[in-house]
């Protein structure tokens, strides 16, 4: 694997949580009126709101995937380093 592709996934994760962020902030601030989170909660349906969490743990996978293959990455070149 490519160092490429670990950067790739850590980059996607990373945007794919703030994106998660900014569909929250959309939804809060679509209401006119000030009102409390329960019952915007209550108001939205809940298919609305699953779409941010779903797109947040989407990017704490990628991100994990990311470092995970940023550190497999590190530790073969380390070890064949030490094999020189």
């Amino acid at each position: 694997m490519k160092a490429s592709t670990s950067l790739v996934c850590l980059i996607l994760g990373i945007l794919l949580m703030a994106l998660s962020g900014l569909e929250k902030i959309l939804i809060y601030t679509n209401f006119n009126v000030q009102v409390d989170v329960l019952a915007m909660k209550n108001i939205t349906p809940t298919y609305i709101w699953y779409i941010p969490n779903v797109t947040f743990i989407g990017g704490l996978l990628l991100t994990a995937i990311g470092i995970s293959l940023t550190f497999s990455i590190y530790n073969k070149t380390k070890s064949t380093r030490e094999s020189e």
